[in-house]
């Protein structure tokens, strides 16, 4: 026995044998396998005990794995679980060859997440990139198999890394993207249940209330008051009602400092708010976008709102921290305007639209042309799940949109163009898990989801910003080219020009079109003899054909009609009948109808006087059997007498 191996305790014998093992599985050369065996043998002896080794600083443990090169020692038994990785030396050292080590003391766990990450359409190389240099990481700092994790250890890891004070701020940033595809992995292969959150990190009522300098018994009030909203409000409204309060306890604190409880507001109090209200500047995220501008009227009218009520209901909750009286009225309230509905002209629409079709972003280019297909608000698009197109057959494909702002469903009609690009959309996104809903907390299979994540809203205004910036309608600075289009990207146009301009056929029925040329309201594959549905907005809107026989109108109505449909983008769609039927449409306006001949209801004779005796009852027949009855006695006529004379009002005409 060399020196060297009286130097190795029992343990590290063990580890040494087992790792001398291992390098002759690896396929090296003699001499490799030589200086591998020579250089664990040394450390092993000058090191007794690598536990104690760990235990050492970072930068000392660097630089003996750099003299020695014991590296791939550690990596084995750290692989073999007989050493813990601690996160100084995993954010100072290059962690080469650590990953082989782990994922062979667990290729099933490692080959169910590779499968999970190729089901989300993830690319090899990032897939990859989570596994080595994350999954394995947490393993090895962890210990144990991938089908033993849980959220809690990846929280724990998640806090690990933000306190090492060795890792920079560049691997810290690459460690949480990398972080978040390994909770990906772990719900999509069911280890566990949490669904990954965009932003785990988001900060709480409590911390946001606690930045804002503001009186601590000011403070509690306002946050029990949002805690007791947010149990009948939607997560938006919550965070707009904080947005709204905030500012109120910043006013108190800035210009009434000995102001400590909300029942020592007075009038005075609130004129001034309402004064520095409509003044200030931006706060929040968006402080330094808006630097040097103020908040809009309906910021500051929001703001208004929101204190009124508050103020209402601890009044009427009888809080003790309510005012003694009533300090916001209705007159505080800024007045909004209320500009008319404007759409976009139909050459302006078109040139739109044919940009949108060409967009290379896939979710920019179905989603707007969804929206502008079935009317969605963006909340209602994003909350499609897959169960949402109903096909009824003849009657067409309906869309069933969830519930939105309004809290109420509804069905809508879908036509080819829609329906071709959903079509799309359902073959491209793939199959992952369910992810729980951001209300209710139930699993859903949202439709407009990507790589197991759902969607936002920032793709589709990019996307209609750059539709909107090829046609020219928009400078790359973002403000509108054309002084008669807002620079807001207003609602998008009018589906049923083509059908609202098609000229009638000779008997008024709207089936004098050519099937071929008309666009189906449903799925090719449904025969042609389903129901139409109308394309057009409106619930006052005339049909497609006048009615027979009505003369036409003035031929400016027609102009003046046609620019009012263009105006108005809300209208809702009208079911009408088939080409070759001729019955009356679900809706149809009143001016279009026939009109009905007057009838009197006043009788053409006066009535005839009521009997006074009642007639007699006629003779039950005999219930003797074979015996004839009496015969019945002779009626006695009475004479016609002339009805009683009624009286008449007579009215003396004026003057």
């Amino acid at each position: 026995m060399t020196a060297a191996l009286a130097g190795i305790g029992t343990d590290d014998r063990g580890l040494l044998a087992d790792y001398l093992e291992h390098v002759k599985t690896l396929g090296h050369g003699d001499r490799a396998t030589r200086d591998r065996t020579r250089i664990a043998r040394e450390f092993l002896g000058h090191h007794p005990g690598l536990q104690a080794w760990m235990s050492l600083p970072a930068a000392d443990r660097l630089a003996e794995l750099k003299r020695t090169g014991a590296w791939p020692l550690i990596c084995y038994a750290i692989g073999a679980g007989r050493l813990r990785l601690d996160m100084e030396l995993a954010g100072a050292k290059q962690l080469t060859g650590l990953a082989r080590e782990v994922e062979a003391s667990d290729p099933g766990g490692f080959a169910s997440a590779r499968s999970a990450g190729i089901a989300l359409g993830w690319k090899a190389s990032w897939t990859e990139t989570v596994l080595g240099e994350c999954l394995a990481v947490m393993l090895a700092w962890h210990g144990g198999r991938v089908a033993g994790l849980t959220s809690e250890i990846v929280d724990a890891f998640d806090a690990e890394l933000s306190a090492c004070t060795t890792i920079p701020a560049s691997s810290r940033r690459a460690y949480r993207n990398r972080l978040a595809g390994v909770r990906q992995l772990l719900f999509e292969t069911r280890v566990v249940d949490t669904a990954p959150r965009r932003r785990p990190w988001a900060r709480s009522l409590e911390q946001r209330f606690a930045d804002v300098a503001m009186a601590p018994e000011i403070r509690r009030a306002l946050l029990r008051y949002v805690r007791t909203r947010a149990a009948v409000l939607r997560p938006k409204s919550v965070e707009s009602l904080v947005n709204d309060v905030l500012p109120f306890a910043e006013y108190l604190t800035a210009r009434h400092p000995g102001i400590t409880s909300l029942r020592q507001l007075e009038r005075r109090h609130i004129e001034d708010y309402l004064t520095w209200n409509r003044t200030r500047p931006w706060r929040g995220q968006r402080a330094a976008a808006g630097k040097d501008r103020t908040i809009s009227v309906a910021v500051a009218q929001a703001a208004v709102l929101s204190l009124r009520n508050m103020l209402d209901d601890i009044t009427a909750w009888r809080w003790a921290e309510a005012p003694a009286r009533r300090l916001v009225f209705a007159a505080d309230v800024p007045k909004l305007d209320q500009p008319l509905p404007r759409a976009l002209p139909p050459d302006i629409d078109q040139a739109l639209m044919s940009a949108v079709a060409g967009l290379d972003d896939d979710f920019a280019r179905i989603g707007l042309t969804v929206l502008r297909g079935a009317g969605l608000r963006v909340g209602e698009l994003l909350d499609l799940e897959i169960g949402s197109i109903v096909d009824y057959g003849p009657a067409g494909t309906w869309l069933r949109v969830p519930l939105g702002k309004l809290a109420t469903e509804r069905m809508v009609p879908l036509d080819a163009a829609t329906l071709a690009v959903l079509d799309e959309w359902a073959s491209r996104r793939g199959a992952h898990r369910p992810v729980p809903h951001p209300r209710t907390g139930t699993l859903t299979d949202f439709l407009f989801t990507a790589r197991g994540r759902r969607l936002g809203a920032t793709r589709l205004r990019n996307g209609l910003l750059a539709a909107a910036q090829t046609t020219g309608r928009r400078r790359p600075d973002g403000e509108a080219a054309d002084r008669h289009l807002p620079s807001a990207p207003p609602h998008l146009g009018d589906r049923a020009r083509q059908r609202r301009n098609e000229p009638a056929s000779p008997d008024g029925a709207a089936g004098a079109r050519d099937p071929a040329d008309d666009d189906p309201v449903r799925h090719p594959g449904i025969p042609d003899t389903a129901d139409r549905i109308r394309r057009g907005h409106g619930q006052d809107a005339p049909p497609v054909h006048h009615h027979p026989g009505r003369q036409a109108d003035h031929p400016r109505q027609g102009q003046l009609a046609e620019q009012r449909n263009a105006q108005n983008p809300c209208r809702a769609r009208l079911p009408l009948p088939s080409p070759g039927r001729r019955r009356l449409p679900l809706r149809q306006h009143l001016r279009d109808l026939r009109q009905l001949h007057h009838r009197s209801r006043a009788r053409r004779h006066p009535p005839r006087p009521a009997r006074r005796h009642p007639a007699p009852a006629r003779r039950r027949p005999s219930p003797r059997l074979g015996q004839r009855s009496r015969p019945p006695r002779p009626r006695r006529r009475r004479p016609n007498r002339p009805p009683h004379p009624t009286r008449t009002l007579t009215i003396a005409a004026p003057g």
